[in-house]
């Protein structure tokens, strides 16, 4: 088990709760979804400690709801053990 997961989850009727699919670019974990396909963010922390996690859509950070970076900042998404899903893209 890794001790990180993030994945993309279908709300699309057909698909319903399934995982889109990850491709390998460029050594970074990356998934698309079809136009206006409704979907959800799930990440889960399989460590017993706290992790602070920034999450982005086509540039926009989640969290912040301004353009996306790396950089660590106060608004982070904070996970204890357990799994943070995002619903409603």
């Amino acid at each position: 088990m890794e001790k990180y997961e993030l994945e993309i989850i279908s709300n699309h009727p057909d698909f319903m709760g399934k995982a889109l699919k990850q491709y390998d670019l460029d050594g970074i974990k990356t998934c698309g979804a079809y136009g206006n396909e409704p979907f959800a963010i799930k990440f889960k922390n399989n460590t017993w400690n706290k992790v602070q996690v920034k999450i982005s859509i086509d540039g926009t950070d989640t969290s912040a709801g301004g353009a996306a970076t790396t950089e660590p900042t106060s608004d982070m998404w904070v996970v204890n053990y357990h799994e943070l899903k995002l619903r409603g893209f």
